[in-house]
């Protein structure tokens, strides 16, 4: 049986260097570890080349699903049984991939370690308990709370997952393919684990598998005078997955439509609050974003 490590990084080499060096203490030994350096020019590429026990792929930085698509690739074409997937601001506890292992079901699945900001505080929201695909007016996800992880036992089963940690089963890329490398930030995770969630995968929450994640949110009030580059992104890719699982046009067309509602009034107020985060250009992105979601047109911006 072979397990694969795969690590995506871009430019945070400290960071890269905790994850390396966690994967390396693992009670369950993973047979190789692929890092995909997305273009990084911070020196990780020198270190990398240093270092042993480590295959690193360079490639044009196409965003963290171009990296987990590209990695996840090797790793399947390289024979790996199980692919461990994972971004370099994380590092397992040292028995974490043998607890995931256990708790692997027996057909094959997703299976996806807790998540502790600094080791202390559980990470909520990348666990999805149950999409709504049919009433555009009720909210898309039920993400799975911090009580629901307190009352679930050992494990539980949901329906997507952020990639920060998960493990994949071989016949899970035999079945669904490859991570959609063009969305290139937000909803990757959720799409290609829902995407084996649809066709009967099991996908698990592990509650004895933990991971650490670097607590790298915003302190206090947010300095930034520009809205975040990063935004389209969210737009087009919500209108994809949207329009790639809704349960009917209906639902899509509906949800799509408040969809382009929702970012245009906060567009709208933001501009009348002066705070220059946006302007009406900015309306312009959200059509365009969700025309390309709609279409499946998935560029970098």
């Amino acid at each position: 049986m072979k397990v694969f490590a795969v690590v995506v990084t871009y430019n945070r080499l400290e960071l890269l260097k905790k994850a390396l060096s966690a994967l390396k203490r693992q009670t369950r030994p993973l047979d190789e570890i692929l890092v995909v350096n997305n273009g990084c020019t911070d020196g990780t590429a020198g270190w990398l080349g240093e270092q042993t026990g480590v295959t690193v792929i360079t490639q044009e930085n196409i965003g963290g699903s171009g990296g987990f698509w590209r990695g996840m690739k090797e790793a399947y074409g390289r024979g790996a049984d199980y692919i461990w997937c994972m971004d370099d601001d994380v590092h397992p506890y040292d028995d974490c991939l043998e607890r995931l292992l256990n708790a692997m079901p027996d057909g094959g699945g997703v299976v996806a370690p807790m998540r502790l900001y600094g080791g202390k505080e559980t990470v909520t929201g990348g666990e999805c308990k149950h999409f709504n695909l049919s009433n555009p007016f009720m909210s898309l996800k039920r993400d799975a709370t911090l009580d629901d992880i307190c009352r679930c036992d050992a494990v539980m089963d949901v329906e997507a997952i952020a990639f920060e940690g998960p493990m994949f089963s071989r016949n899970v890329v035999d079945s669904v393919g490859l991570p959609e490398k063009g969305l290139f930030i937000f909803w990757d995770d959720t799409e290609y684990s829902y995407r084996a969630f649809s066709r009967g995968f099991t996908v698990r929450y592990v509650k004895a598998a933990r991971l650490y994640k670097e607590d790298l949110r915003p302190k206090g009030l947010s300095s930034a005078v520009r809205r975040s580059w990063k935004y389209p992104y969210m737009v087009r890719n919500e209108a994809f997955f949207v329009c790639r699982y809704g349960a009917s046009a209906w639902f899509k067309a509906v949800y799509v439509a408040r969809l382009f509602f929702r970012y245009v009034f906060g567009i709208i107020r933001h501009i009348f609050m002066r705070d220059s985060k946006y302007t009406l250009d900015d309306i312009g992105i959200v059509v365009r974003s969700i025309k390309d979601g709609c279409l499946g047109k998935l560029i970098k911006y």
